[in-house]
């Protein structure tokens, strides 16, 4: 381990990474080494990314095998009835921000317990805190149960029911130029290798994933790529003032194995998004992470005996508490508050001020 952060180190000087305030941004020194030995194709550029994808699968491992002590935490802040946030009045004027709020448990195969509420709680900050109507709110939830005529008000998540309700904010012509757009989603991620060695693609999983449409064709998940295409298009017609949370892992340590013929099957519409010399547009929206693709995105049991995420938790009380701080400024405070996992953002506007903060923007 000491060897190959030793030669961490000497990358980061080589490519001039600047050193971030906890020292070396390892992820983003992996990305610089990949486009590195792929332009180049240089046999040191290969090696030295060869060493670095070592130590990411070492820091991968050890964050697997931590133990994550259970932490008796007050009551979840959000045991209200979900139909009730649907008549909450606004507190003041939001109506220049668009949600989308998806949280999946009920996964056919190892479903999760807290992703439903974390939903709830999002829910209940854009409605109850920044005032937001709901009828400017669209849930894709799937909850492992669901409580009489509670159904009715949402989505289900299914993949055409989440690609649908994205590309729908493109030609709605309520929403305005300039209008804040967020996405929220919480659920499980995915990882499949790439050809020609591109490195994994990350994807998010519906609650339909691996079952059978109506055409008789399986149903795989987002990858990050085509999320990155849609919000692009968002991005274009809407403009620049989109906010995607995501509390998920995507884990590098469980890429599922794929070949290039079954990779162009399932992302048919968007096959350049499988061409090596493939960049995000990072210029549209801003991401913020539970967690690097290195760590787990933790779900903790409350004193109350319910489940929800770390990073949705202290996200909320970060923003309830935060004035006039930046994306990047919020994933710093919560560096502490969310270990092991540590979030980041990603965006080329990740160090403009937070959407709440521009409500007192003049338009």
């Amino acid at each position: 381990m000491r060897r190959l952060k030793t030669v961490e180190l000497e990358a980061a000087k080589k490519f001039e990474l600047p050193e971030a305030k906890g020292g070396i941004d390892s992820l983003q020194l992996l990305q610089t080494a990949k486009a590195r030995a792929f332009a180049t194709g240089d046999a040191e550029d290969a090696k030295t990314l060869e060493t670095l994808e070592q130590l990411h699968q070492f820091r991968v491992c050890i964050s697997c095998i931590r133990t994550r002590i259970a932490t008796k935490l007050e009551p979840c802040p959000c045991d209200i009835e979900y139909g009730a946030y649907l008549s909450s009045k606004s507190s003041f004027n939001a109506s220049r921000f668009w949600v989308v709020i998806i949280g999946i448990d009920a996964y056919d195969q190892s479903p999760l317990d807290g992703a439903f509420r974390n939903a709830k709680m999002i829910l209940k900050y854009f409605i109850e805190d920044l005032g937001v109507p709901h009828t400017r709110i669209q849930c894709l939830l799937a909850p492992r149960s669901v409580k009489k005529n509670e159904a009715a008000n949402f989505k289900h998540p299914t993949r055409a029911n989440i690609i649908y309700t994205l590309y729908s904010l493109v030609s709605n012509k309520a929403v305005d130029p300039g209008d804040y757009i967020v996405v929220y989603f919480a659920g499980h991620g995915s990882c499949y290798p790439l050809p020609d060695q591109q490195g994994p693609m990350q994807c998010f999983c519906p609650v339909d994933r691996d079952s059978t449409d109506a055409a008789g064709k399986t149903v795989h998940d987002i990858s990050d790529r085509e999320l990155n295409v849609i919000l692009s298009e968002i991005g274009r017609s809407k403009g620049d003032r989109i906010t995607v949370l995501l509390d998920c892992t995507t884990p590098a340590h469980k890429i599922l194995t794929t070949s290039e013929k079954r990779l162009s099957k399932m992302f048919p519409d968007h096959r350049s998004i499988l061409a090596q010399d493939w960049h995000p547009d990072l210029t549209s929206h801003i991401i913020i992470m539970a967690c690097n693709d290195a760590q787990l995105a933790w779900e903790v049991l409350w004193a109350d005996g319910t489940i929800s995420g770390v990073f949705t938790r202290r996200l909320l009380e970060t923003l309830s508490a935060a004035k006039a701080t930046t994306y990047e400024d919020i994933c710093r405070t919560l560096e502490a508050d969310c270990s092991p996992q540590i979030p980041g953002a990603v965006g080329e506007n990740k160090t403009s001020l937070l959407w709440y903060r521009s409500q007192y923007d003049t338009v």
